[in-house]
């Protein structure tokens, strides 16, 4: 898929030689419950297109897409929602702060679940503003 046809794009995209490709099976695990129904809607989304899907509550490296939390440093302060994403030619892993971040950076996957192929690539994003969201000025059609 090509990035620029995204709906939304990423802070920070940095491409990769390489791709990822889906499987006919795919898993998907988190170690928090938190996680799980985000993730349901990435498995939908997979079925849809024809694979089969697997939620996995544990182990996580044993997954193709897989999402960690990592602990930010004391004095650097991080939004609850930002996230990174790593796509090797094997898996997704996701990286999260807070499950704020893990939710929008599943969303943000959604959008390739379609496509038989992603290309490697290391993406972050965080928001600008506290809320996110899209602003539409209806008045000046």
């Amino acid at each position: 898929m090509p990035f620029d046809s995204l709906l939304v794009l990423p802070k920070h995209l940095h491409p990769a030689p390489g791709a990822f490709h889906w499987t006919k099976r795919v898993s998907l695990a988190s170690a928090r419950d938190a996680d799980l129904p985000a993730l349901a809607l990435l498995a939908t989304d997979l079925a849809a297109a024809g694979h089969t899907v697997s939620l996995l509550r544990s182990p996580v490296a044993e997954a193709t897409v897989g999402i960690y939390r990592d602990a930010p440093e004391p004095a650097v302060k991080i939004p609850a929602d930002a996230y990174r994403i790593h796509v090797s030619k094997t898996r997704l892993d996701i990286h999260a702060f807070a499950d704020a971040g893990a939710f929008h950076a599943i969303q943000f996957l959604r959008q390739f679940a379609s496509f038989p192929s992603i290309r490697c690539c290391r993406i972050s994003d965080d928001p600008d503003f506290t809320r996110r969201g899209v602003y539409i000025d209806c008045s000046r059609g």
